[in-house]
């Protein structure tokens, strides 16, 4: 089999939720433990970091990694979903699973007697457990592709569980309230393993999963947001994060929890294996880590600023829900200043449309926005999101692909700010249209 057709296997032929929406998503892990049984049970070769959350996951669980990496560990991490090469979802210090890696598992997997056909996702998880065990990985670094209880991923158990943040987001899936939603992310949390949980999450939520964590006697930490900006004024003034998101604070004092539990359980002087264990002496990669995320993992389109010329800055991220997007609106207003500003927006349309085009900053002058739709069933087009925006009184032109989109917005805005988003689906698309030497590619 070769690459091609693994990669066309996997997509035309396994139903999958980024693609199809609800539809896609198969709860539940009989599957994911079928896989893993039929593979060996790679999952349980090396110890697990697992990361849930509603935002933040993806960030946190790449500074977790990074931290990893630079203490000299071999780290595998596995995020979703891809920007550009399916690949990127699986990477061992950075380096992404091979071609062969790919290609290999499929034809593997395709021959395997299951009690179910498994899904996009069940398949890709079950890969990335493999190719860490067959790159005998020190630790992982796993990030939950959707809600926490039922995800494909839970099948680990970890040396400590993360939930970044709550709110609310996939409710048709995951429950339209947060102490639902909190419930779904607290299924990680597995008996007698520390949980952390990340700033600012919702008392409400956080009722839940402390409650969860008690009947599973589970040691709960509860991150302080405050701790990142202690923690980067004690550093050297060389110091600073690679990831300028000002909601980045918040994954950072998470990810600093994280270690500070690994170097009290495995590095601590009371630490019953202290020295013994592949996690002792975490801490040591803290400072070039936090400082190399991307670097380290590959990590990108948040908050990512691309020079375009001179004087046109593009700003890409991921927000894809209001409580995201409500920090990101802040952040561009502040970065924008007074000079013109282009808003290109996509998103799905299982999301609360109406609520993020709220958010907008519709009154500001000198503001254009472009509405568009990334290449997939479930992106909600162009012109009927330009219909919800009219609908709350923001007048902008509908532009049906997101090259023609982004095409507009360097016509309309030659110098200022162009900010695109409202789904990592519009980000992929632009990384895809800029050459290498605009900040594009693989």
């Amino acid at each position: 089999m070769t690459y091609g057709q693994a990669i066309e296997f996997l997509y035309g032929q396994r139903p999958a939720y980024e693609r199809q929406g609800d539809s896609g998503y198969k709860p539940g892990l009989q599957t994911s433990l079928a896989l893993d049984d039929a593979c060996g049970n790679p999952s349980r070769r090396y110890p697990t970091i697992h990361v849930a959350g509603t935002n933040g996951k993806g960030s946190t669980a790449s500074m977790i990694a990074a931290t990893l990496t630079a203490a000299g560990l071999r780290t595998g991490l596995y995020t979703s979903p891809h920007y550009i090469d399916f690949r990127e979802r699986i990477r061992v210090n950075g380096e992404m699973i091979t071609r062969r890696g790919v290609s290999g598992f499929v034809e593997r997997a395709s021959r395997m007697r299951l009690p179910a056909e498994p899904s996009f996702f069940e398949l890709t998880t079950a890969m990335a457990f493999d190719w860490f065990a067959r790159r005998q990985v020190d630790v992982a670094v796993i990030e939950v592709g959707l809600g926490g209880r039922l995800d494909s991923t839970n099948i680990i158990t970890p040396v400590v569980s993360v939930i970044t943040s709550i709110a609310l987001d996939h409710t048709s899936l995951l429950g339209d309230t947060i102490e639902d939603i909190a419930t779904e992310k607290g299924g990680i949390i597995k008996p007698g393993v520390p949980v952390v949980v990340g700033p600012g999450v919702p008392p409400a939520a956080l009722n839940v999963l402390e409650r969860i964590a008690a009947e599973r006697h589970a040691p709960l930490t509860v991150a302080d947001a405050s701790l990142s900006k202690q923690w980067c004024a004690k550093q050297p003034s060389r110091f600073a994060c690679d990831l300028p998101g000002d909601y980045q604070h918040l994954n950072l004092a998470t990810a600093l929890a994280v270690i500070d539990v690994l170097t009290k359980t495995y590095s601590g002087s009371t630490a019953a294996n202290a020295g013994s264990h592949p996690l002792a002496g975490v801490g040591r990669g803290l400072l070039y880590g936090l400082s190399h995320v991307a670097a380290l993992t590959s990590l990108r389109g948040r908050w990512q600023h691309i020079a375009l010329s001179p004087s046109l800055t593009l700003v890409l991220d991921a927000a894809h829900n209001p409580a995201a997007f409500t920090i990101a609106m802040r952040q561009l207003l502040d970065e924008a200043a007074d000079g013109p500003l282009c808003i290109v927006l996509g998103m799905m349309a299982d999301k609360d449309v109406d609520t993020m085009l709220r958010l907008l900053p519709a009154s500001r002058p000198d503001t254009t926005f472009i509405f568009t739709n990334a290449d997939t069933p479930r992106a909600m087009p162009a012109v009927e999101l330009q219909h919800h925006a009219a609908a709350l009184g923001i007048d902008g032109n509908a532009v049906s692909t997101v090259a023609g989109a982004l095409n507009a917005a360097r016509r309309l805005c030659p110098a200022g700010l162009i900010y695109a988003g409202g789904s990592m689906y519009v980000e992929a698309e632009v990384l895809k249209i800029l050459p290498p030497s605009e900040g594009g590619g693989s």
